[in-house]
């Protein structure tokens, strides 16, 4: 788990938002979670809102590998099966 302070979020999503955003996001879909802190925070909506994300990315995951593993041919062999021999 990332921890860091909300102050510099907030500079970095300022100066490098189109860096720090699909940098966050690819982060979530390899195993990342992200935790901030700081003495002004004062309450933990912020890291509600980082796990809720964490556990939506879970989700696609859980749901992508599942229609993955659903997709095998009857012969137990995965892809596509076009007709041909072979």
């Amino acid at each position: 788990m990332f921890s860091c302070p909300v102050t510099a979020l907030v500079v970095l999503l300022l100066f490098f938002f189109w860096l720090i955003l699909p940098l966050y996001v690819i982060s979530l879909f390899l195993g990342f979670s992200y935790r901030f802190r700081g003495e002004d925070l004062g309450r933990e909506s912020v890291n509600a809102v980082m796990d809720g994300a964490s556990n939506v990315v879970d989700d696609v995951k859980k749901s992508f590998a599942d229609r993955n593993t659903g997709a095998k041919n009857s012969d137990g062999t995965g892809g596509t099966h076009n007709g041909e021999g072979g």
